[in-house]
């Protein structure tokens, strides 16, 4: 073989080898750029389930829940974002309903969609997402790779790709939140899932709230009923009504205390306390009660507890943060203090108040980051220009 034959050959080799590494370069770039969206889509969801549960401790969750919808849609870039219900069906079978629904621009709803009212869960084609969701897994995925009965109604409907988060009020499966994708298949990551399903727990911790607080409405009105009926029969009414009211005003304290110490979970390892107004001693006990309650009986690893909305930190409330945080640590629970406001950390260090053995970061978001970092499920930060 001629030398000029060799030197083809070794050319023909190394564009071979330079077409590979240029192909391998390229796959490595592709999935950077995807980690990057991820990350991305991450922090926006974050975003959108902050505010959610912001508007939800203002007002009621279905007076904000349109624009909770559209920035969870937005922020997760999806076609359509849906609430159905729950509810017991004329022979007692569980069904479910489309109630709410979020549409991307150029996006035809699905709200009147016959298909998705009155849905049996337990009997008809979609059994399957009854039994995950009930067991507090997320249905996600391709459409094409569902089974035929589910893909038949999807596909009528557009939808390539989606993701269906369960809605648990207590320990009641009351729905779910839905999001999908009419444009594209898409990949549901893990982080992006965990988002998800916070939306999912700050929406089933709206709706426990808002039954409580009609419990305690229905329990007044009882109450007063009974009063009313007495006065007319016994002279001794008055103290009756009395006695009644105060049982109501106390029930009513209670549950307000209840609301203001709302312990969310983000994911199944990490529990946000978000706390508003001053803290006296009596709250801080029933605080310290709530964390070592949830994080036991939730098995949590991470705390969060977000002061942003607690306008005064002197040397009690320090105490007591300490106290919690040891006791958490007692229990196997890593405790992180966010949201310390400028005026908050003039006072800590003029009082020269020791934190020594409190993780603090600057707000809830960086708090949740940091979380999940300490437990090995942050996404690499890098981002592209």
């Amino acid at each position: 073989m001629s030398d000029e034959s060799k030197t083809r050959e070794e050319l023909v080799r190394e564009l071979a080898e330079a077409h590979r590494r240029v192909a391998e370069l390229e796959g490595v770039e592709k999935e950077r750029r995807r980690a990057v969206e991820t990350l991305h889509r991450r922090e926006a969801i974050l975003d959108a389930v902050r505010f959610a549960a912001e508007q939800f401790l203002k007002t009621s969750w279905k007076e904000s829940l349109q624009e909770v919808l559209k920035r969870l849609g937005q922020a997760a870039e999806v076609s359509h974002v849906y609430i159905f219900e729950n509810y017991a069906g004329p022979d007692g079978e569980l069904m479910g309903s489309q109630r709410y629904e979020w549409a991307a621009p150029g996006i035809p709803s699905l709200l009147d969609n016959a298909d998705l009212q009155g849905v049996a869960w337990r009997t008809g084609d979609f059994a399957r997402w009854a039994e995950t969701m009930d067991q507090g897994q997320v249905v996600q995925g391709d459409v094409r790779d569902f089974p035929e009965g589910e893909r038949a109604v999807l596909d009528d409907q557009g939808i390539r790709s989606m993701a269906a988060v369960p809605i648990f009020v207590g320990t009641e499966w009351w729905g779910f939140i839905g999001f999908d994708d009419c444009v594209a298949e898409r990949e549901w990551s893990a982080a992006e899932v965990d988002v998800l399903k916070a939306a999912g727990s700050t929406l089933g911790a709206a709706l426990q709230r808002q039954r409580a607080e009609e419990e305690l409405q229905q329990a007044y009105v009882e109450m007063e009923k009974r009063v009313e009926e007495r006065t007319a029969e016994l002279k001794r009414e008055t103290a009756e009504r009395e006695r009644l009211q105060g049982e109501v005003i106390e029930a009513q304290k209670k549950a307000l205390q209840e609301l203001s110490t709302p312990l969310v979970p983000v994911t199944d390892e990490i529990l946000v306390l978000p706390l508003i107004g001053t803290i006296d001693t009596r709250r801080a006990r029933q605080i310290i009660d709530v964390l070592l309650e949830g994080t036991s009986s939730r098995r949590a690893r991470v705390v969060i507890l977000d002061i942003t909305g607690v306008p005064v930190v002197d040397t009690g409330v320090a105490n007591y943060l300490l106290q919690a945080t040891q006791a958490l640590r007692l229990l196997g629970a890593e405790c992180l203090l966010v949201g310390i406001t400028p005026e908050v950390a003039q006072t800590v260090v003029g009082l020269g108040m020791e934190l020594h053995g409190l993780v603090t970061r600057r707000d809830l978001q960086d708090g949740i980051d940091y979380a999940l970092r300490l437990l090995g499920q942050s996404i690499p930060r890098g981002a592209a220009t």
